[in-house]
């Protein structure tokens, strides 16, 4: 049975417990790591808002039984979206694919851990936020969350307007040197960051000279010379690492 076969099925009984998949999506890995076609299925689920859910088809032949885990994550919250950083995941075997193919199977655990997290917004997300640490109560659940919740705002918002200063800083800088040296053709501030990494330091500069206009020993003066001047305005999402290019974009350095 090929796994989205086995994702049909479990869909379907969740749907008879009043829980409806949607934007269902199947894909081979995770980050780098290729595991094989459809083996990996990310969806969410409607009552559930901000939640992510994932299902895991397991390829390990060491255990036959388990086709896999099926695990769930406060979107905002996510660092790794995977079963072992999860706290909501629970095992699906292969009996259990049977049983929901055969409406032999009235109840799972899967259908517990959903239901708590439509049903219990703040504690749901204090378990998946603290990995379980203890029992709370729901207003001590909302505390918690709130108060980290304003820190988190505070702190991505501080972070944002650091980028923004070292961002103006660094374009400043980069102008200037491009109108006082007429070898530059222009230059490029990168973004390295990707949905799925985040890069430090974030940002790279390349700067690209008109065709034959340095020699190597100028590029190398020239490189140490800016390279220390980023370091004394100690930019800290800008790296000192510089890529230089002819308007041909053959790299020089």
């Amino acid at each position: 049975m090929i796994y989205k076969d086995m994702g049909k099925i479990i869909f379907n009984f969740l749907i008879k417990h009043k829980l409806t998949p949607y934007d269902i999506q199947y894909e081979n890995g995770y980050f780098i790591f290729e595991f094989g076609n459809d083996t990996v299925c990310n969806f969410k689920i409607k009552g559930c808002k901000n939640w992510q859910f994932g299902i895991w088809f397991d390829t390990d032949q060491d255990d036959y039984n388990k086709v896999g885990e099926i695990f769930a994550q406060y979107i905002p919250y996510i660092d790794k979206f995977k079963p072992s950083r999860s706290y909501y995941c629970e095992r699906i075997d292969r009996c259990n694919i049977d049983e929901f193919k055969n409406n032999r199977y009235r109840w799972h655990p899967i259908i517990d851990m959903i239901t708590e997290i439509k049903k219990y917004k703040y504690v749901s997300r204090y378990y998946d936020l603290t990995n379980g640490d203890r029992y709370i109560t729901r207003y001590g659940a909302f505390k918690y969350c709130l108060i980290y919740d304003l820190e988190d705002f505070y702190k991505k918002f501080k972070e944002k307007i650091i980028i923004q200063y070292e961002l103006f800083v660094i374009k400043i800088k980069l102008l200037r040197l491009k109108f006082k040296d007429k070898r530059i053709y222009e230059y490029k501030i990168i973004d390295k960051n990707t949905k799925e990494i985040s890069c430090y330091p974030r940002f790279e500069i390349d700067i690209v000279f008109y065709n034959n206009s340095i020699l190597d020993k100028e590029l190398k003066k020239f490189d140490d010379k800016l390279r220390s001047e980023l370091y004394d305005l100690k930019l800290k999402n800008i790296s000192e690492y510089i890529n230089y290019f002819d308007d041909d974009e053959h790299y020089l350095k």
